[in-house]
């Protein structure tokens, strides 16, 4: 189902009850994540503008350049501030904040101290900097590739598994026989004709087991 789809059906499906049947559920503790590129199909112009009520936005501004900061610039920002269920008038206020202090998507993960500090979240409150941390993780599950096997995770960060098998375990580690999501595999593809050992005894630092 296409992003116009979304606007034409009778109720309109906004983007967060779309992404609501897009989560998987990802290890250790099902934390839930967005298979990656699984919003490329969905989000576009038309729909970015919808979920902002740009076109009942009565002022002389652009908009367009707000639109294309969340098309090409942040547009797991924005799928994390949709799933946080806020308004439109504020989500349009913290997209602009963010769009004029340079805070796109490279700049994820963002630690909690930055969100409490940085002049991009400045005048949120506490309470939602912190719902803005928490709501980030679902869009950053890592991607796996040969040459990046063992990434830094952070201990929030899902895991893109869809079979885990405890293999064995020691003083310092536990070793799991995986699957990982064939969205989070990125060229050039891992051999797959032998099981690869994950150890996750720290998630800060996954090559230090």
């Amino acid at each position: 189902m296409g992003s116009q789809s979304l606007l034409d059906t009778d109720p309109p499906v906004g983007l967060a009850d779309l992404l609501v049947g897009m989560y998987c559920e990802g290890f250790p503790g099902n934390q839930k994540y967005l298979p990656a590129g699984a919003y490329e199909d969905h989000l576009n112009e038309s729909l970015v503008r919808a979920e902002l009520d740009l076109d009942l936005v009565n002022c002389a501004e652009d908009t367009t350049a707000l639109v294309q900061f969340v098309l090409q610039e942040a547009p797991k920002i924005f799928l994390a501030l949709i799933d946080l269920g806020w308004s439109p008038d504020l989500i349009r206020r913290y997209l602009k904040q963010f769009q004029k202090n340079d805070f796109a998507d490279v700049r994820l993960p963002v630690e909690l101290a930055v969100c409490y500090s940085s002049r991009a979240f400045a005048q949120w409150g506490r309470h939602r900097q912190s719902k803005m941390y928490e709501s980030q993780w679902k869009y950053l599950a890592p991607i796996f590739s040969k040459d990046k096997f063992n990434p830094k995770l952070d201990n929030l960060q899902p895991l893109p598994f869809t079979e885990i098998e405890r293999r064995n375990s020691g003083a310092t580690s536990i070793v799991y026989r995986v699957v990982v999501h064939p969205a989070h595999l990125q060229d050039p593809p891992l051999d797959v004709s032998r099981p690869h050992r994950v150890p996750s005894c720290s998630r800060n630092s996954m090559t230090d087991c």
